[in-house]
């Protein structure tokens, strides 16, 4: 099945029934309007209001029964947008209890393809498709058992490589601010 919005309520009832949820981010700039405000105070340097979906998806997160994981692959040097989600975005995500892992790529080694995804109960797949500039384009809701188990082993590979959150701020000399919300 195809849906054509992130927010679409065939993925939202994934969501909410889930018992485990892993996400696998492999762009280094979404273009969402939605954080649009949010991301300019942030180039502006001034202190950065969470965008509202941040707050929603924390909430979220934080009413949820389900295990959330996400895991974002970073080229490095860090673009503004990573720099950004790393600093605003994630944190609040995090102290909601999602658990969040960066894997740092150098030099184009990527070690998987890059294609963005929602595994969700180890059972379905939402592949998520995003147009250059990272903006949403379209998602699969997928269940066929060899693609829902090829996105099993990249995920499970990819997060064993990957570093937590607060270690990978600290290597990189982030300051992670209090989410505020």
């Amino acid at each position: 099945m195809r849906v054509t919005s992130p927010y679409a309520p065939e993925i939202q009832r994934l969501l909410t029934a889930a018992r485990t949820v892993d996400r696998l981010e492999s762009l280094q700039i979404y273009h969402a309007p939605e954080e649009h405000t949010s991301f300019e105070q942030f180039l502006s340097g001034n202190r950065a209001d969470p965008a509202p979906t941040s707050v929603a998806w924390a909430d979220f997160v934080r009413d949820s029964s389900a295990t959330f994981r996400r895991l974002h692959a970073v080229t490095e040097p860090l673009r503004d947008f990573a720099r950004y989600r790393l600093m605003c975005a994630y944190p609040l995500a995090a102290e909601a209890s999602e658990e969040i892992a960066i894997l740092p790529i150098t030099s184009g080694a990527w070690p998987f393809r890059q294609r963005d995804f929602w595994l969700i109960d180890d059972t379905t797949l939402v592949a998520l498709e995003y147009s250059g500039s990272g903006a949403f384009e379209h998602a699969d809701v997928l269940t066929a058992e060899a693609l829902v188990g090829d996105a099993r082993a990249v995920f499970a590979r990819v997060w064993g490589m990957a570093q937590p959150l607060q270690h990978y701020l600290h290597r990189e000399g982030i300051a992670s601010p209090t989410p505020t919300h």
